[in-house]
């Protein structure tokens, strides 16, 4: 049996009553107070499974409008200080998230490596990118298992997702996409399908709702590196489809740790996510434990031409170096 970091192991669909938080250490330790104990875990012979479905997204996210209003207030004013004891760290992460998809122009790229069943090494690479109200994204995970690829284009309300020419031309770093085959998509059954809007900055959600515990330290250069403990049930709900896809899942996996870094600068501007993530993957019917790290370079208010459908991005995908201990 998977034993589980979470205070939230049952909560209804017409939200959460509140949040208590305390400090020790240096921490703040978030509590979710709950509205009912209805059983969605189940634990069988055969492992242990979640019906993510049972909760609302949307009903777990916080009042961002209201948040960055405050924010903005307190900076026109000159009386901001992300350094100081006015915003919870999470809120910070929630500005600088905001402030990041307000941007017209931008792009990340994400290095990703997981450590998966059979000792199997698992390497992902994605790219996104945001010009107007046009959206790219590239993902490619690939092992000795695993050959998946997808490439989706977002213009107004339709994404689409060209196909691969053959699980043959994915690498690591490259794959070939069918230009005359493809998918498309309107943004319900996108995300549905996909866990994602592009319009977000994360496919975590952080909000006081599915934070466990906070830190904020401050590095030598004056960033600020705010590290969470997401809720492994709540944190993950729209990135479990994502991984069910990319990874080919056959089912959805069941979180034990999910701790997302981000590392922002004084004027709220995003600069990384660095993430390590504890989980098991149901196979054959047998629970195999998983361990991941994932890097995501941000480059907000900078412009990335939108590549075409044959052309590739390898060259800027880097190596990125992952503490595996």
């Amino acid at each position: 049996m998977v034993k589980r970091k979470t205070q939230n192991l049952g909560i209804n669909k017409l939200g959460i009553v509140s949040a208590t938080k305390g400090e020790s250490k240096g921490k703040h330790s978030l509590l979710v107070g709950l509205t009912s104990l209805v059983a969605i875990i189940t634990l069988a012979s055969c492992g242990t499974t979640i019906d993510y479905s049972f909760y609302n997204a949307e009903e777990l996210e916080d009042n961002i409008t209201s948040l960055y209003s405050r924010y903005e207030r307190r900076e026109k004013n000159g009386n901001f200080d992300p350094y100081g004891d006015d915003f919870e760290p999470y809120e910070l992460v929630e500005i600088a998230l905001h402030k990041y998809e307000l941007n017209e122009q931008s792009y990340s790229i994400v290095s990703g490596l997981t450590l998966a069943a059979f000792n199997t090494r698992q390497v992902t690479h994605v790219f996104n990118i945001k010009d107007g109200d046009e959206y790219f994204n590239e993902a490619l995970s690939t092992s000795g298992l695993v050959n998946q690829a997808h490439r989706f284009y977002q213009k107004d309300d339709t994404v689409t997702e060209y196909h691969v020419n053959g699980k043959s031309n994915v690498s690591e770093k490259s794959a070939s996409y069918d230009k005359d085959s493809f998918t498309e998509y309107d943004l319900d059954s996108f995300e549905e399908y996909y866990g994602k809007q592009f319009s977000r900055a994360s496919i975590y959600i952080v909000s006081s709702k599915t934070v466990l515990e906070q830190e904020k330290t401050t590095t030598s250069d004056g960033n600020i590196v705010v590290s969470l403990d997401l809720d492994p049930i709540l944190g993950v709900l729209r990135y479990v489809k994502q991984m069910c896809v990319n990874g080919n899942l056959d089912n959805e996996p069941v979180f034990e740790d999910t701790n997302v870094s981000f590392t922002f600068d004084s004027s709220m501007e995003l600069i990384s996510l660095d993430v390590y993530e504890h989980y098991s993957v149901k196979i054959l019917g047998v629970d195999f434990g998983s361990e991941g790290w994932v890097r995501e370079e941000y480059h907000g208010g900078e412009s990335f031409t939108i590549p075409a459908v044959d052309e590739s991005l390898e060259s800027y995908y880097t190596e990125v170096e992952f503490d595996e201990n």
